[in-house]
């Protein structure tokens, strides 16, 4: 699965037609509003059968040239069907904020040397939320596993770099122990 999202998104960026793009990085007062999905999680909630992708929609505000900080939420699915008449599924759904630092200005002040790539931003992010598992169950009784799920608060930090297409579209990737998953990538739109 990863391999066809990162294949996806070099198509993507390979094929784009670039005339009109024009050198873009993060700055203060920027609004973006992301959407994307992950993968890779360690939310593993016993023998599931049948998964959903976490889908993942975030926003960012620019609060100065190199942080920026805003809310997201995601939603994933897990069922379990071990037993043939049995139907149980867990709905995640994790609501949290995080804060983004664009280094590159740190790394060229420490290497007196100027790192220009326009149209990469590339930032650190932690992240904290709150993940309410819902369980629901069709018929019969709870799996062995079921009463060990709770709803809990989870933290990560996570690298990630965003590449503008356009002026206002831009492809993301990122990776690290997020509350996304591992692995998490989409699209970007700045308003």
């Amino acid at each position: 699965m990863k391999e066809r999202i990162l294949f996806i998104l070099s198509l993507l960026v390979l094929c784009w037609p670039t005339e009109q793009t024009v050198a873009q990085n993060h700055s203060s007062g920027d609004f973006l509003i992301s959407a994307g999905v992950a993968t890779g999680g360690y939310r593993r909630y016993g023998n599931y059968t049948n998964f959903s992708i976490p889908a993942v929609i975030s926003a960012e505000y620019g609060i100065n040239d190199e942080l920026s900080a805003g809310p997201f939420i995601t939603y994933s699915r897990f069922k379990y069907g071990g037993i043939v008449s049995y139907a149980y599924a867990w709905h995640v759904i994790d609501v949290g904020g995080r804060v983004s630092y664009r280094f590159i200005p740190l790394l060229e002040q420490i290497l007196e040397q100027d790192i220009n790539i326009p149209k990469l931003d590339v930032y650190a992010s932690f992240m904290i939320g709150y993940e309410n598992v819902v369980y629901s169950s069709k018929e019969g009784p709870k799996p062995a596993g079921a009463t060990t799920l709770k709803n809990r608060v989870r933290l990560g930090p996570a690298l990630g770099a965003r590449y503008y297409l356009r002026d206002n579209i831009a492809l993301f990737l990122e990776t690290g122990v997020t509350n996304f998953g591992s692995i998490h990538a989409g699209a970007s739109f700045k308003l």
